[in-house]
């Protein structure tokens, strides 16, 4: 029977194989003693190893008490006096290059969990990079400015939408009788809708091309449509009362007066 290369094994091992070469290894492994008992046997290497750069990793101190590496120190520090024995701080620097060199050695071969080890330690001792969020006004689109109070008067609540698409729908729910919706035509590029002082618990959302004024109750509304909107509309409570097409105004609701540049509704 032919066994699987050392190489594929260690690929799997790795989780480098998958796919169509996975499933080859699944199904060969599992039918095959030999293989499987090698590649037992790399996990078990692979796991010694880490075990061993673990170790390596621990500082000093932990591994030996605090006096006698004061005392190694000490002694490293005298000329020609070793320390127990025949390895003097030089040997011990030596060593620990020769160890480093080796380390780089592994990790330089394809597939080595050496490699995939240092990765992970130097991705655990990264500093973490500190994001600094960006400021509201550099990335919320301007979708809901306060409409500018007029001088002399006190600024009312509502908003303020940039059409999308040449459309806006405003759409006013809970509008009790009584309550007025005035609709003005005027010069510029951006729909406004202001709730009058005695509207108490009104509430406004906007979307794409879109206000929605929640709980006018019997309060009053003002809504500015741009004369060059090419598409508006205002619907109350689920029905249509005005839609603009162009230059012309499709009026359906409850009039209670009207001119060329304004129309006012009021709920009954």
């Amino acid at each position: 029977m032919n066994h699987a290369a050392e190489g594929l094994l260690q690929a799997y091992l790795d989780g480098e194989a998958t796919g169509r070469a996975a499933a080859e290894i699944d199904g060969h492994i599992a039918g095959c003693e030999e293989c499987r008992a090698e590649l037992e046997r790399m996990r078990s290497r692979s796991l010694l190893v880490s075990s061993a750069l673990k170790r390596l990793d621990q500082p000093a101190l932990e591994t030996a008490p605090a006096q006698a590496w004061w005392r190694m120190q000490a002694r490293a520090r005298r000329p020609g006096e070793q320390l127990r024995g025949r390895f003097t701080i030089g040997a011990l620097t030596r060593a620990a290059a020769i160890l480093l060199v080796c380390a780089g050695t592994l990790a330089a071969l394809p597939g080595s969990p050496v490699r995939k080890l240092l990765t992970r330690l130097f991705e655990d001792a990264a500093p973490p990079v500190r994001v600094t969020p960006p400021t509201p006004a550099a990335t919320a689109p301007s979708k809901t400015v306060p409409a500018p109070a007029a001088p002399g008067r006190v600024a009312l609540p509502g908003v303020t939408l940039a059409p999308s698409e040449g459309r806006v729908r405003v759409l006013v729910w809970s509008a009790q009788r009584g309550a007025t919706i005035r609709v003005t035509l005027v010069e510029g590029d951006r729909v406004s809708v202001e709730a009058g002082s005695d509207a108490e618990d009104v509430r406004f959302r906007t979307g794409r091309g879109r206000i929605e004024v929640m709980n006018l109750g019997s309060a009053e509304a003002v809504i500015r449509i741009p004369r060059s909107l090419r598409s508006a509309s205002l619907d109350v409570d689920g029905r249509q009362w005005l839609y603009k097409d162009g230059d012309r105004l499709r009026v359906s609701g409850p009039v209670v007066e009207q001119s060329p540049d304004a129309v006012v509704f009021r709920a009954n």
